[in-house]
């Protein structure tokens, strides 16, 4: 597993415990000697490289890398409110923003003297645990040895661009991807119930064929039970992402009506549920059910 040399950076810092920064935090404690984690509820157990705070100061410090893992751009907003000063500190963020959020994320960092780099990666828990998360960073300006020696430890590829926004801008197109297989295929499977048709024929079939895609796979067993819960990346987080989509890209009115019908489903799905479940419930949604 690749290193990041302690005399280089004495300590790594990770800003949330959500269920990507766990594991995150995880992978990156097989590779550094010291991990602080700035976290409101931090876990009894954990490895014992890795350090918890309740502030955010005390995390941070002593930190040349930190690495921002929190759910949406208010949150890392409400962190840099308590980061008078990042001198010396490259401040990397792995949430998913759009391009202006994140445009507003870095401004924030180069104010209090950090320097900057976006991070979305594609993958959850099993690859971010297993160091195979695919990294998009930008801007490649920021991205020097100590940086890459960095990703490496949680990715096993990386796409490195030359402007911030054009990572999230990415990672947002493929959200949407995201959102359009699943609900697509969401229909599909409802279609085939309905008429009466052999699931495992229908499968079968859609594995021989050129529309096929490994999500289908990955998400029937849930949506055929109805099971949802302990999600890698739950419907509120699609949801939040179907809607920063719009930023990205001009369409024409259909194409938009349809990017907002994806968004609308994704909606009701989070809104429909009192813990997270999995974006793949929006089957329910689908179903009417």
């Amino acid at each position: 597993m690749s290193s990041v040399n302690d005399s280089i950076a004495p300590r790594i810092c990770v800003l949330g415990y959500g269920r990507l920064a766990e594991a995150l935090t995880g992978r990156l404690s097989q590779a550094c000697s010291r991990i602080s984690v700035y976290a409101r509820r931090p876990p009894q157990e954990s490895a014992s490289n890795v350090h918890f705070f309740s502030g955010v100061g005390q995390a941070i410090d002593g930190a040349r890398l930190v690495l921002a893992v929190t759910s949406d751009f208010a949150s890392i907003l409400d962190i840099l409110q308590d980061i008078p000063r990042l001198d010396g500190r490259t401040f990397i963020q792995i949430s998913t923003l759009s391009p202006s959020q994140s445009s507003a994320v870095e401004k924030e960092v180069t104010a209090r003297g950090g320097r900057y780099v976006e991070n979305p990666v594609l993958g959850s828990r099993p690859e971010a645990r297993s160091g195979t998360l695919i990294a998009m960073a930008g801007p490649a300006a920021n991205i020097d040895d100590e940086v890459s020696a960095f990703l490496r430890i949680y990715s096993n590829k990386r796409i490195v661009f030359d402007a911030v926004g054009q990572a999230s801008a990415l990672k947002l197109i493929f959200n949407f991807l995201i959102g359009a297989l699943t609900s697509s295929f969401s229909v599909a499977l409802n279609a085939v119930e309905e008429n009466g048709i052999d699931v495992d024929q229908f499968m079968g079939l859609l594995r021989e064929s050129a529309l096929y895609a490994p999500t289908f796979d990955k998400k029937l067993k849930q949506m055929t039970a109805g099971q949802y819960a302990n999600p890698n990346f739950p419907a509120e987080h699609l949801k939040k992402d179907l809607q920063l989509f719009a930023e990205v890209v001009r369409l024409s009115p259909l194409a938009t009506a349809f990017v907002s019908a994806l968004s609308d489903i994704a909606t009701a799905a989070a809104g429909r549920q009192q813990t997270k479940l999995d974006y793949s419930s929006l089957h329910e949604v689908v179903k009417g059910r």
